[in-house]
Order: structure tokens, then sequence, then C-alpha cells
């Protein structure tokens, strides 16, 4: 306050200062004073007491002990005043160390001395303590007493430790070898998530009984930690590959060398003993003599001591192995959700696809159904021919959008015109593999989906073989550009992704069934503008496509190309084989199925969506109050492969290259929530799902189809509906934040006072509406203002609730605070990418409040503002807990991530320009504020020209 008044400035109240300063002064002095004397009493009444109880305890005998001890103590200190200090270069050890004078004085005289004397004293003081006793004469020993060899002694004690030993070590202990050999033993089979890992705990010294006999010593060990990533509900929706949550301990490894134990017998032991700190724990080896006990500190997980799971624990050879890793078993790697198992089953199965594949073209005879007429389109496409009635092959008109007559058309320029038909499906093959990948990739993100389920998608895939490799039909490739464009919508790369999805859609029109879900997947991820904006981009590819067909003839490239109404023959149908010709035919049952269709959509949307999140309809409350919500890989999928289920289980007909549509997501649906539960693998449950699948390949692979192949695929995909639904994922409601409210308003500090009344509210911090009228004497508001969006109707909203001449006092950061951050990054974006985005809040300027503060009606404004510098030990630390605090970006239109060579470069810029001692400071700019309401007797300012004095006279003075 001194310096504040000293200082002066603008807007400064020095009366209100000044006041305010003597009060705290009065104040404080009286406290203190009352404090001191509360002390000084109670140490008389202390000391009073000890007089007495001492007065009535001693008795003459004691008192003449006393007086007797009072009196060497005396003498004591009088020769230590008389003890001359000696002259320089004369000063000797018996001086220095004297066991009459205390520790503080030794120390004293010992600073005193000049480096030459300390020098010579030190001498003379190893000299003194290395004295060495002569050896004796056999003749002079005891008779009885036996008189032994060194060499021979060190030479007997081994005998006796190899004999005592089960199987021998091979290598004796310390020498380089047998170090090199421990090394390779502990190293063996390391993976690049693993690390070196040693926290040793020093033990309080407990002395064993052997220790008598022989020299305890410590093992030697080599101990190894395994980190990865939780991918959890919360990581999951918020961490993608490219942005990954921090990494948590995942297993240890400690190899601990025994390799002199004296009792090879016995194994060591351990157990795991809780520290004070809740998080971590000490495991303690114990193994016998000749070795120490010895202890690490690990964190406080609990084991699990199933094999199955990694662990191991074996004496062998001297050293003694106990591991708990993320290894698995093979079982538990092919049926458990693990990153390593499921990339090495992929790679595999993918090199077995690429053979089989190529293996198909060349035994396999090629079959003609729809290439020949495809090329016969893209040749009058080739001719100029954009009037799209016109454009038809051997098997009918071109039904497709134009994108497909563009792609076939790079196909022909390849294929000499369609004419090498082995060339062809050679490309084929390659857009197989591609789409297996991009399918690979798509059930790796999900972190649902075991290994074991990759198989379903590979070996058990008879027909979708014949439809890629042996048909050439354009389904398939329509497909993997709609996989290409899923694998950026899970990676939330949404406009390259719409644009891709657009072309699958310009190929076939089936692409169209993921509509729906990818339409609420925009909405809800980008916003009303940024869905609106993503599907004018759709809708500009498929201009693209179509503009040359659309000068042409519009009607008929728009009836050709999106032909709802089109006539499916019966001979064909997979689905529908048991219903007669003319009820399949029958325009009503189309009706029916469309609105079946729609229905079961909708109702999916609604009841069977987003569910992890709260369900859609929270998604779109959210939405409409300007949260977005982002949902996780599996999350999306789940509502694409759900949306074109429905869309294909009350399709009009199904033809046989229909199969694709949904071949490669049928597992995902139904085995996204298969691993095993406390170890056990559920095989009913897994040869349950394996048999619908089956059952579908099977109603697929016969041609012509029958009433019971048609049957069983309406079978299997009811059976698919029905398990969806019954394990369906549990609605995440807002339970969880209810506690955590509840919580805090059980843990509120109540007053001391009972008289006094007391109420805790739950409610919004800026709309206030749980409040109402002039009510309070004081409110106050602890950095939270800076998460406000509307500040000055927040101010407002806080003037109308404060009673007539009341203070509203609040602290919130300000501009300048992360300043440092902020100008690394914004440079590191400028140097990367040409422009820069912002990865932090915005912030407002003091002044700013100032003003907002007046507007709003509040009176004596008063402004602080505070600096708090932090140090950090690198700026990803800084980033940590800016996330942890909750105060990382909260702007709605904000980059997700941020890329990883950014974050280096901002690393590096931040610890040259703003470095200091090998840390990274950062700043928190604290404004504190207060304003009071108008009143009665709130202090005015004087009318004008009511001074009594001139500012001149008061210079002048």
């Amino acid at each position: 306050m001194k310096k504040k008044m000293e200082g002066g400035g603008a807007g400064t109240d020095l009366s209100y200062w000044s006041t305010l300063l003597d009060h705290l002064t009065t104040h404080m002095a009286r406290k203190s004073i009352k404090e001191e004397h509360d002390v000084k009493l109670k140490e008389k009444l202390k000391r009073i007491r000890e007089e007495q109880m001492k007065d009535m305890e001693d008795t003459e005998e004691e008192k003449i002990k006393k007086e007797e001890k009072k009196k060497e103590e005396k003498e004591k200190r009088e020769r230590m005043i008389h003890i001359v200090k000696p002259k320089k270069g004369q000063t000797k050890i018996e001086w220095l160390e004297s066991e009459d004078i205390d520790e503080g004085e030794r120390e004293t005289r010992w600073r005193d001395l000049g480096e030459e004397e300390t020098e010579r004293i030190t001498i003379e003081l190893y000299e003194r303590g290395g004295y060495e006793p002569s050896y004796g004469k056999e003749n002079d020993t005891m008779p009885g007493i036996d008189i032994v060899d060194e060499v021979a002694d060190d030479k007997d004690l081994l005998q006796q430790r190899m004999a005592k030993r089960k199987t021998p070590a091979g290598i004796s202990g310390g020498t380089t070898e047998a170090d090199a050999a421990f090394k390779s033993l502990a190293l063996s089979g390391m993976e690049a998530d693993e690390s070196i890992f040693s926290g040793e705990v020093q033990l309080d010294g407990c002395k064993e009984l052997w220790t008598d006999k022989y020299r305890p010593r410590k093992p030697r060990y080599l101990n190894r930690v395994q980190t990865g990533f939780d991918w959890n509900k919360y990581n999951q929706t918020h961490y993608d590959q490219d942005n990954p949550p921090p990494k948590i301990v995942q297993g240890y490894k400690f190899n601990v060398f025994y390799n002199d134990l004296l009792d090879m017998t016995k194994a060591p032991t351990f157990k795991v003993i809780p520290c004070e700190d809740p998080e971590f724990a000490e495991i303690l080896f114990k193994a016998g003599p000749p070795y120490e006990d010895i202890a690490f500190k690990i964190v406080n997980r609990e084991w699990e001591v199933n094999h199955k799971f990694g662990y191991k624990c074996q004496f062998q050879n001297g050293v003694f192995q106990l591991e708990k890793e993320g290894m698995v078993s093979i079982v538990d790697a092919l049926f458990g959700v693990h990153d390593l198992s499921f990339q090495v089953v992929a790679i595999l199965l993918w090199i077995i696809e690429a053979i089989v594949s190529l293996l198909i073209v060349k035994k396999v005879p090629y079959t003609e159904i729809d290439w020949s007429t495809y090329m016969q389109q893209v040749a009058l496409y080739d001719r100029g021919e954009r009037n799209y009635s016109r454009i038809e092959g051997d098997t009918g008109p071109c039904v497709y959008p134009g994108g497909h007559l563009v792609l076939f058309n790079i196909l022909s320029y390849f294929t000499n015109g369609g004419k090498d038909i082995r060339l062809a499906q050679y490309i084929f093959v390659a857009f197989y593999l591609i789409n297996l990948a991009l399918v690979f990739r798509l059930y790796y993100k999900s972190k649902k989906i075991a290994p074991f389920v990759l198989i379903f998608l590979t070996l058990t895939g008879y027909r979708i073989h014949s439809i890629f490799v042996l048909r050439l039909f354009n389904d398939p490739l329509a497909m993997m550009l709609f996989y290409v464009a899923a694998n950026c919508f899970i990676s939330q790369k949404w406009f390259i992704g719409c644009i891709i999805y657009s072309v699958a859609v310009s190929i076939k029109m089936n692409v169209l069934l993921f509509a729906p879900a990818l339409f609420f997947l925009l909405l809800t991820n980008t916003g009303y503008a940024g869905a609106i904006w993503y599907i004018g981009i759709c809708g500009l590819v498929q201009l693209f496509f179509g503009i040359s067909f659309l000068a042409r003839d519009p009607w008929a490239y728009i009836t050709r190309s999106f032909d709802l109404s089109r006539v499916f023959l019966f001979k064909w149908t997979v689905n529908w084989r048991f219903l007669p010709e003319d009820i399949f035919l029958d325009k009503r049952l189309h009706l029916l199925l469309l609105f079946l269709h729609l229905s079961a959509v909708l109702l999916f949307a609604i009841f069977m969506w987003f569910r992890t999140h709260g369900g859609l309809r929270r998604a779109l409350e959210h939405l409409n109050h300007g949260i977005r919500t982002r949902f996780g890989p599996s999350e999306a999928m789940y509502a694409l492969f759900t949306s074109n289920l429905m869309g294909i289980v009350f399709a009009r007909s199904l033809h046989y290259q229909f199969y694709s549509w949904y071949f490669h997501q049928l597992p995902f649906l139904l085995f996204y929530k298969t691993r095993p539960i406390n170890g056990k693998i559920p095989l009913y449950s897994i040869g349950v799902k394996s048999l619908v699948l089956l059952m579908i390949e099977f109603a697929w692979n016969v041609y012509p189809s029958t009433v019971f192949s048609s049957s069983l695929l309406h079978i299997a995909h009811i059976y698919i509906i029905v398990h969806l639904i019954l394990n369906r994922d549990p609605i995440e409601k807002p339970a969880k934040s209810k506690l955590f409210y509840q919580s805090m308003l059980n843990s509120a500090k109540r007053p001391d006072d009972e008289k006094v009344e007391f109420s805790v509210i739950q409610g919004d911090e800026e709309s206030l509406s749980q409040v109402e009228g002039q009510q309070f004497d004081l409110i106050l508001s602890s950095m939270v203002a800076h998460w406000i969006n509307d500040l000055p109707g927040w101010m407002r909203r806080v003037h109308s609730l404060l009673k007539p001449d009341c203070p509203f006092i609040g602290t919130m950061l300000a501009e300048d605070t992360l300043y440092e951050l902020r100008c690394s990054l914004q440079l590191a974006e400028m140097e990367r990418l040409g422009g820069m985005s912002s990865h932090l809040s915005p912030l407002v300027r003091p002044t700013d409040i100032g003003s907002l503060l007046g507007s709003n009606g509040f009176q004596l404004v008063t402004l602080d503002s505070d600096e708090i510098q932090v140090s950090y030990p690198s700026m990803l630390n800084l980033l940590d807990d800016l996330q942890l605090m909750g105060e990382s970006n909260c702007s709605i239109v904000r980059p997700l991530t941020l890329r990883r060579d950014i974050t280096v470069a901002a690393s590096a810029i931040y610890q040259s320009m703003y470095g200091k001692d090998g840390a990274f400071p950062c700043t928190f700019r604290v404004l504190s504020f207060i304003g009071w309401t108008e009143g009665p007797t709130t202090p005015k300012p004087a009318k004008r020209g009511s001074q009594t004095h001139s500012l001149k006279d008061i210079s002048l003075e």
C-alpha cells in the first residue's frame, strides 16, 4: 500500500488507501501485542508450575548433586575462557580437537586456520590415524590358535560356496565377462517402449544375524520399466494417434543378480510395501547372506499374477527375475485388445491376402459381367458424348454419376481400352489391398477390436474376392474411397474427407447410405456453419463431375445418375427371393421399405448413436449452446456402419456385388464389445457371432438365390440388429457431474456460528439465474471471470444482485498471461505454416475491466495487477499443467491438435528467448479489482469550484 501511495499514478485514491493503511496498522499492532502478551503469560505460568513441582520432588541428596554439577560446568566454562589461541603456524591438533569445547567452537577454530596450517594439520591427522600394527611371530601366539594363510582361506571359502550350490553359476562374480553376460540376459527382448529403471530406495539400517560372519554387500540389478498409452474412453475422446495422451507405467521387469548366494536352494523373496503417498509403493527383495536387502520405488497398482498377462517370477542360475509387463500370452494376444498383437496379425493377414489374391487372378478364370459395358460407356464418353441418355452398353444405360465415367476412363487408358483384362485384375488386386489396409486402420484406431476378428475380414471372404478381382465391379472402388474418407473423418480431417466422400458418391450412389450419420458427425463436430460449409464442398465435387453433362442435358443426367425409382430385376435379388415376383415389383412394398429404412435410421440416431457422450440429443443441446462435441473413432464408425446397415437391411433389392457395401463392417458391429472377461475368453459368444457371419457369407454365395438363402440372410440381419440393441453402450448421463458438484456442496465450509443462515447453491456462474433481487452485501469472484463469455452482461447482473453501497471483489487472469508461450507458438507457426492460430484462451486488458465496471454502475473502482512467474523443466510440462488446470484454449473455433514439428520448434524458440538456467519461465498476470454499488454513504466528488486551496500554493508549501 505504501508503494502504491508513494508511486501515485492516475486513478489512485490516496485518501482511501491512507485511511485503510492507518486502520490496518492499528489492527496489526493490537493483535501482535495481544498475541505476545498471551505467550508471555503462558510461559510464566508454566515456569511457576515447574518450579513448584521441582521444589516438591527434589530431595536433599539431589540438590547436592545438582550443585556439584553446576560447579563442574562453571569450572569448565572458566577453563574454556582462559584457553589462549596459539600463534599463526603453531596451531596444535589438541587445541583444535579439544574435548572441552562444543561443536560450534571447534568449527570456528578450524575456519580461522590459514591454507598452509590446514594442510599441515590434515597431513598430521592422516599420519596419526594411518598407522599399521606390526605382525607378530608364530612363536608368540598362544597354544591352540591355528595360523591360517589368506590365499588358502579364500580358496577354502570358495569351495564351500560352490559345494552348497544346487547348480554351479559357471561364472565367478565381479568379472567383466560375468557383467556382460548379466547385462545381455537382463536386456534380452527389450522393446522400444521399455527403458532402464532404477528407482532404488535407501533402507533403514537393520543388522542381520549373519553380518558378523559374512561381509554384507548389495546385489547387482538391471531393471526395466514399460510405458504406454491408456486408451480409455476419456483419452479416446480427447486424444488421437497424432496427439497421444501422457504415457503411463504398464509393467516392470526386475533382474536382481545373486550369483554368490550361499544357499542357492532357497529362492529370494519379495513383498510390496505401501508408501505414505498412495500413488507409490516399495518392492523389497530379500535373499540372504551375503546380500543385503534392496528395495525399489514403483507405482502402486494392482498386480495381475496370471501368467497369461505376462507375469513371471523365477530364480535360475543366480538370477532372480520378476516380470509384470505388457507381454501377453498368445491366446490373450489374439482375443484381447492389444496394439502390438493387432499390428502383427494385421500385417501377416495382409501379406497372406496379397498372395491369395495374386493366386486367384492367376488360377481362377475371369468372369465377364459389367466390365465390357463400362468400357463401352467410357468409349462414348471419350468420343465427346455428353447426353447421359445416349451413354449405354451391352447390359444397359449408364446409371451412375459422372465420377464413374471419369474413373473407368482412367482405367481404360491403362488397360488398352479395357482389352488387357489381366492388367485390370492386378490393378483391382492393388485396390483390394489398399481397401483392406484402410479397414485395418479403422479397426485399429477404434481400440475396440481384438486381432482374431481380422480373420473374418480376409480368409472367410470368398464372395468379396470374386467381386474385387474376378468381376471388376465399380462397387468396391466406391467403398474403397469411402474408407479413405472414413479414415479422414476419425482423424478430424473433415475437408479432405468430404471431398473424397463426394468422389465416392459420384462413382456409385450407395455411399449415400452413410449420409445420415455423416451429417450428424459434421454438425456436432464442426457446428452449424461448418456442416453447411462441408455439405457445400460435397455439392461442388458433384458439380465438378457432372458439369459437362448438366450443360448438355441436365434432366437426363439427374434422372439417370440419381434415379431412386429404378426397378430391379427379380432374378438378381439376393434378399427377397421368398416373395412372389408381383409383390417384389409392387411400389407399395418399395414405399414401405423406404419408410422402415428412414424410421430405423431415425431411431438408431436418437437412441443408439453417441451414447458414451450422452446421445445425439445431448450433443445437439450442447451445440445449441455453442459447445461442439468431438466423438472418438469407435463412435463415429458405429454411427456410419449402422446407418449403412439399415439401408441394406431394408433395401428393395440386393445384387451380388452389393455384398461389398457392408462386408468389412459386419465384424466390427458384432465383435466391438467381445473381449476376455476376468481372463476367460467368451467362446460361446464368439462361436455364435462367427456362425452369423458364415450364414451371411453362405447366403451371398448361393447362385441363384433361393428362398432358404434369402430367409437365412434376413435372420442374420435381424440377429445383428437385436445384438446391437441389447449390447448398446450405457448412455452417459450427467450423473457424474452431479456427483462432482454434490461432493463440492458437501465439502463447502460451514460457518462456526450456527445462527448464521448459510446456503450453498449449484448454478451457472455466468447466468446467475438461481438468485434474484438485491440480496447480497458482498460478491466475490475468484479466477472465474476470464471464462465468462459476456463480461458486460455478467457485471450488469452482479450489480443488480448487490445491495446499495456494497462491494464486488474479484480476481482474474489478464492480458500478458503466458505471453512467453503465446509468442513461441506464434513464431513457430509463422516459420512452419506461414500463418498462426490461437492456442490459448483470449484474455482482457486491465483497463477494459475498469471501463466495464464503471459502465455497469460500479463506483470507486480500484484495480491492482500482480505478476507471478513459475518455472517449468520443459514447455511440454507447462502444456500438461495447463491441461490439468483446465486452462487450455476455450475458443469454439480453434485448432484441435498441435503438430509435433510446431511443438518442437516452439520449445526451441521458448528456450532461446525466455529460458533461464535451463528452465522455462512462464508469467501469470493476476488482476484484482473492486467496485462499489452506489449508496447514501458512498463518497462522491465535490462540486466544481468548491476548492479552498490552489494547487500552486500546495506546490510552494
